[in-house]
């Protein structure tokens, strides 16, 4: 069976210039496109929870007219290319929003929390995953963008907690919804609260030298658990969180399955694997519900290397005495990074630099280790479709890794972008 080979587009793109596709056919092998561009019946967007002035801020917000989508589906299928429709979920614009907004454990809108040097989506917050109306209003967007659209299947994205890089998300959402729910799923809440502010205190009160010789006698993730005390209540936490993100995308299926009358193609983008828990993003969950499981490396600034600059960088305003160079190796270990050669100082590290990415000479050597964990993370019982970035990472490195990833196993990718791989007039 040939594997799939997926791209992020959007209608426009697809009918004005519809040799495009033709060509990454012959070149890339391209067999599904995923595109939005869908409108909303009046039943559905009366749900939307926001005030009118602010609807579009909403995940999945549909558009005025789907005329270009609709004649997008016809060209597409015409040349033999599966379309999977595009939606959103809950990370995204709740910070405008403090009554739906994520909170932490102190009951504060991430919103207004401190902001962080290296927290690259401090700015872009997650609505409350456990949030009833808003909830009601995705479930029925998704069943009526696969339902009055002749799609294929709907691929989601941003259906998780805000990226790690901005660290105080991993102590939300703790607002009162999610409270209930903790309680009635059996979950002491309480305890989870007073470990996760406990493990906070340590972090802002790490001894340097003991870092320095953690890093020096190479501490593992077992050997810092116990150093830090990491409890039943904490391991908890991060196990509630990915429940929440599970049950509540296994419900959206279920809906979909039932409006349709057979199993449809659902699911979602998931965070490189090595960060997918700060998320509530488990895979082996996302076995028991999803079409697939979709690695989304092709962030390597954003996800990966601004999680460790920002790490590492509150180590280091923390704890006094605590040098870059101890606090980026000791963050490095914990991620399983350490092997890779990164930089000791977190100017070199180099978030934040503009056109990073393009020059960047590791980006092979991490999106290679996210590309493995990802193949191991899923057991093979559902496809793997990884998504690699087709523009601003160098020719060579981009088919590197097209290589790699069939090589592992994985059943396909999926491109944001194809700039390195095809130049094509307009694109």
């Amino acid at each position: 069976m040939a594997k799939l080979v997926g791209l992020y587009t959007e209608p426009g793109v697809v009918t004005e210039h519809p040799g495009y596709f033709d060509a990454l056919k012959d070149t890339v092998g391209l067999t599904h496109i995923l595109m939005a561009g869908y409108t909303l019946s009046a039943e559905t967007r009366v749900k939307n929870p926001l005030p009118p002035e602010d609807a579009a801020s909403v995940p999945t917000p549909g558009s005025d007219d789907d005329g270009e989508l609709l004649r997008a589906l016809d060209i597409a299928h015409g040349k033999g290319l599966q379309v999977w429709i595009r939606g959103w979920g809950w990370h995204g614009y709740a910070g405008r929003h403090p009554s739906m907004c994520a909170q932490d454990m102190l009951g504060r809108p991430l919103s207004e929390v401190p902001k962080l040097r290296y927290g690259l989506e401090q700015d872009s917050i997650a609505f409350c995953p456990n949030h009833e109306g808003l909830n009601e209003y995705l479930r029925s967007a998704y069943v009526e963008m696969i339902a009055n659209y002749d799609v294929e299947g709907l691929n989601l994205s941003h259906c998780r907690y805000s990226a790690p890089s901005f660290l105080h998300t991993l102590f939300g959402c703790a607002c009162e919804r999610c409270q209930a729910v903790a309680g009635d799923q059996g979950y002491d809440f309480e305890r989870m609260r007073g470990s996760a502010l406990a493990f906070w205190d340590r972090l802002h009160n790490l001894d340097a030298a003991t870092v320095r010789a953690a890093n020096e006698h190479g501490w593992g993730l077992a050997d810092v658990s116990q150093w830090l005390g990491v409890d039943t209540g904490l391991v908890d936490w991060f196990a509630f969180r990915a429940r929440v993100i599970t049950d509540q995308l296994r419900s959206f299926k279920e809906a979909l399955v039932a409006a349709a009358g057979a199993d449809v193609v659902f699911g979602t983008d998931t965070f490189p694997p090595s960060f997918a828990m700060l998320v509530g993003h488990n895979y082996r969950d996302f076995l028991s519900w999803s079409s697939y499981t979709s690695p989304l490396i092709s962030h390597v600034e954003i996800f990966m290397l601004a999680t460790l600059a920002s790490s590492a960088a509150l180590l280091c305003e923390w704890n006094q005495g605590l040098e870059e160079s101890d606090a980026l190796w000791f963050v490095y270990r914990l991620f399983g990074y350490d092997h890779l050669g990164l930089p000791e100082t977190l100017d070199a590290l180099g978030v934040g630099t503009p056109d990073l990415e393009a020059c960047y000479d590791k980006i092979y050597d991490i999106v290679s280790l996210e590309l493995r964990r990802g193949r191991l993370y899923n057991d093979g019982s559902i496809p793997s479709y990884p998504v690699i970035k087709g523009t601003t990472w160098p020719k060579a490195t981009v088919q590197r890794l097209m290589q790699d990833a069939d090589a592992l196993g994985h059943d396909g990718i999926i491109l944001q972008g194809t700039d390195s791989l095809l130049e094509y007039p307009g694109i």
